[in-house]
């Protein structure tokens, strides 16, 4: 049996507690972005609903990260007690 979300397809809206589940920002981060103009928003009776493609811009509106040459760390062999080992027993 088919439900009726697989026939509709992937969600097209989200309500604002249900972002940190999308990989979004938490509910008061979500809010000042709104506040902002940083997220588009809309209102549905008591709920505020944002657009998937609203997400989808705001994420393709975050800076990218350059790595920086000295931020590479070398691998480390761990028998030279690189602190990766089980702590001592404080006696």
């Amino acid at each position: 049996m088919v439900t009726v979300m697989e026939q509709v397809g992937p969600k097209r809206a989200y309500r604002v507690s249900e972002l940190k589940a999308q990989g979004g920002p938490g509910r008061a981060r979500a809010f000042k972005l709104i506040r902002d103009g940083k997220l588009l928003a809309h209102k549905d009776g008591h709920n505020t609903i944002i657009f998937a493609e609203n997400l989808a811009r705001y994420f393709a509106s975050l800076p990218a990260i350059e790595p920086k040459a000295s931020s590479i760390v070398p691998n480390r062999d761990p028998e030279h007690g690189q602190g990766r080992g089980r702590r001592r027993q404080r006696t």
